[in-house]
């Protein structure tokens, strides 16, 4: 039988100094999960051979199309099954599968936890893009759960409607997932980080859903601090940040795969520096003891402390489309 090691350093867990994706019953850790379009996968490192793997947690295949992945304060993990309008949660074992939510306005993106256990979630945008007689674009927005952990959670309700506020452009053609973090922390704490939002294409907070109130998160000058890509069509296509995620302390960390760097800023908006340089940052995912974890489109996951310097850098063999980082306790 295949065995797996588990060695651990502060907040999550190593073998031999490399990061694995693997808990263990009755010992403080955490298990690193990311998905692909159809399928959600656990990393971990073999003890005999030293191979990072991917296991899927199902081996059926349900045809699920997955935008969003995080882990949910009950212990199961949380993904949208977009264009089937839904979430569900699952067993991070393989236990079982259920859907929490399911309601035909919904194309559901990236899905973030708030303190009280409330799911919030974006809906996909998409411009001249339509899927079963239905266009996302017309069901844009912010939504939440409210008892999203709940055997029965109630519906999803929308807390900014596009009908109301201009939504950050979208390509003609295309589909873009708006990115959705919930502050845990700072003088933004409870609100909601969203790229979603003009009146420019960077980093707003919703500060208080009911009234809807927005509040600038990057200021202009640090949008130079960012790449953007060249205009296609004549159509100027804007990088702020690709994916965010949010130090213990507060500050946010922001990949820029196209400046090949991760940026830091302070709660409250202000550019810090440099957290991490390297080819393509893609995705990004913190634990609670402050370690970083970063994917790059050239299949490594590097593992950082909370000052960047670097831990662990990893070749998984798979694009890791979202990371979620469930977070286990003896």
């Amino acid at each position: 039988m295949r065995r797996l090691l588990v060695v651990w350093f502060a907040g999550c867990l190593a073998l031999g100094g490399s990061f694995v994706g693997l808990g263990q019953a009755g010992v403080a850790g955490c298990r690193l999960f990311s998905n692909e379009e159809d399928t959600i996968f656990e990393i971990s490192v073999d003890e005999l051979t030293g191979q990072i793997t991917a296991y899927p947690v199902f081996h059926d295949h349900f045809d699920w199309f997955i935008l969003g992945l995080t882990a949910g304060p009950d212990g199961l993990l949380y993904f949208s099954d977009t264009f089937r309008h839904r979430i569900l949660r699952i067993d991070p074992d393989g236990a079982f599968w259920e859907v929490v939510v399911e309601q035909e306005a919904l194309y559901p993106a990236e899905l973030s936890f708030g303190a009280d256990g409330t799911l919030y979630f974006s809906n996909m945008i998409c411009s001249g893009v339509c899927v079963g007689g239905a266009c996302p674009v017309d069901f844009a927005g912010i939504w939440a759960i409210e008892d999203a952990t709940a055997e029965s959670p109630g519906p999803a309700r929308c807390l900014i409607d596009p009908l109301c506020f201009d939504i950050f452009p979208v390509e003609a053609d295309s589909c873009r997932s708006p990115e959705l973090r919930y502050v845990p922390s700072g003088p933004y704490a409870g609100g909601l980080l969203t790229d979603a939002i003009n009146p420019h294409p960077s980093l707003c907070v919703v500060t208080n859903p009911t009234p809807l109130k927005v509040a600038p998160f990057l200021r202009d000058e640090d949008l130079s601090r960012f790449s953007r890509l060249r205009s296609e069509g004549g159509y100027p296509t804007y990088i702020t940040a690709f994916e965010e995620a949010f130090l213990p302390n507060g500050d946010l960390l922001a990949t820029d795969p196209y400046g090949d760097e991760v940026l830091r800023f302070a709660p409250d908006g202000s550019h810090v520096g440099r957290f991490a340089s390297f080819n393509r940052p893609f995705r990004l995912a913190v634990d609670s003891a402050g370690n970083v974890y970063v994917t790059s489109n050239d299949d490594m996951l590097r593992v950082f402390d909370e000052n960047g310097g670097l831990i662990v850098l990893l070749h998984v063999g798979r694009k890791l489309e979202s990371i979620a980082v469930l977070e286990t306790a003896p």
